[in-house]
Parts: C-alpha cells; structure tokens; sequence
C-alpha cells in the first residue's frame, strides 16, 4: 500500500478507510478483546489506558491493514483504550524521519464538545485531528503527539506502527 506523505505533508486524513463489513468486524473485535496495563509514552510517566497486543499475522492486520507502507514493514499493532478523562503524555513514536504511524479510530462519532482528538505538534502549534468513525490519521513518526480523551466514553484507536529498517 502506497500511503505518500510529501516532504511538507506532516500527516493525512482518509475517512470511510474500511468497507463497512471490514468496520463492523474491527468494532467487533474492539469491543470484545482483552486489555492489559497501558503503554508509557514518556520515561517520567505512568502507563496511560490500557492496551491489546496484536501480532502483525492477527487475523485484522493481515486481512484489512496494510503489512507495509513506503516500504516500511509493519513493526508493531495494538488498540489503545483510555478511559474517560484519562490523560496521556505528549510522545514520539520513532525518531527515524522515514518511519509511519497510523491511527484507526473505530469508535462512535461524537460531539465535539467530547473531545477525543489525537493532538500533532506541527511547526510549535497543536493541530487537533477529530475521532470520527472508521477514519484513519496517517502521520510521520517522528511527531511529537498524544491522545486526548473523551469527557464520557471510552476511547479505542488501533496504533499501526511502520518502523524503517536498520542498515
């Protein structure tokens, strides 16, 4: 899958991304998955939500995601689940300029005023990318970002990491 960030494209929306059976499948397991202790996203914090590991051969990521992007393979895959109000640290995904992360928000459409929304640092301003259903936020790793949560609901988002490879 050919995913093309220009030089001057930090990141990319594509809404609708999944046929609408793909969609209810990914929810489906959404809903229904278990959920570990969260990730980190900075050394001075404490793990934020809750996480669901998937391998990069799991049924959804071989069938519906993409294995590779720009010729970067895919590295790692997991759902991230924040509870309401819950709060995450501002992180990078990857340091290397090539590297690709790709968020999925399966979840519900709400209103704005919920929040939810991955916030990008893009150029020392916050760009806030609204939580719609079966969306996709392609951006360069190498950004500094984080969740934001909802006042009410809990958020899912699928994490899609293409890292570059080491030479």
């Amino acid at each position: 899958m050919n995913i093309p960030l220009k030089e001057n494209e930090p990141y990319k929306i594509i809404d609708n991304f999944l046929f609408k059976s793909d969609y209810e499948n990914v929810w489906n397991y959404t809903q229904n998955t278990s959920y570990l202790q969260g990730e980190v996203d900075h050394p001075d914090a404490e793990p934020a939500g809750m996480v669901s590991d998937l391998t990069t051969d799991n049924f959804l990521t071989s069938s519906i995601f993409p294995q590779e992007i720009n010729n970067l393979p895919l590295a790692r895959v997991y759902i991230n689940l924040f509870a309401p109000r819950e709060l995450a640290c501002f992180h990078y995904d990857h340091f290397d300029k090539r590297a690709i992360t790709l968020l999925y928000y399966p979840g519900p459409t709400y209103h704005p005023d919920e929040g939810g929304a991955t916030e990008l640092m893009i150029d020392d301003n916050l760009v806030g990318i609204r939580p719609k259903t079966n969306r996709l936020l392609i951006f360069k790793a190498n950004i500094l970002h984080r969740a934001t949560p909802y006042k009410s609901y809990p958020r899912y988002t699928y994490a899609l990491k293409y890292d570059a490879p080491f030479y």
